[in-house]
């Protein structure tokens, strides 16, 4: 299992629990927070370095499936490395290609194809350029509400 590294002295996390949200309402429910930082949402869920202080982290990637039938919603968390995930593809065990999704919100993606009861593979790019597969990190038995967590760390 890779390591990844978390930074100790400061880490802003982000994580905001509703889809339509604007900047202000996040600065006063949430203490300061930079327009620029909050990026139109897409920062939701993200980790960012304040400082240089490293620190190394073990663990995988964390995936938690909402949603409904053909729309399946996404949750990935415990993103090491650049922290800002940029691009995320499924893959189902019937379908057996690679699929992108789409960002939903934050650090939700989102599916429109039917992917009940296949074991699901995840491939997840962060900002930098860097990628991992978590290959059939979901079982076919797989619920929503359920999370899994993989060995798999940027």
């Amino acid at each position: 299992m890779k390591s990844s590294y978390l930074f100790t002295t400061a880490i802003l996390i982000v994580e905001l629990v509703v889809m339509t949200i604007s900047t202000q309402t996040v600065m006063n429910k949430h203490g300061p927070l930079s327009t620029v930082l909050f990026n139109d949402g897409k920062s939701c869920g993200d980790c960012y370095q304040i400082t240089c202080d490293a620190k190394r982290r073990k663990g995988g990637m964390r995936f938690t499936i909402n949603g409904r039938n053909y729309f399946e919603l996404v949750l990935i968390s415990n993103v090491g490395g650049a922290g800002e995930i940029s691009k995320v593809w499924v893959k189902g065990s019937k379908t057996n290609k690679w699929e992108s999704m789409l960002r939903s919100w934050g650090a939700n993606w989102q599916s429109l194809s039917y992917l009940n009861g296949q074991t699901l593979s995840f491939r997840v790019q962060v900002s930098n350029g860097k990628t991992r597969t978590a290959l059939n990190v979901v079982p076919s038995n797989w619920q929503f509400s359920q999370s899994f967590k993989s060995n798999v760390q940027i």
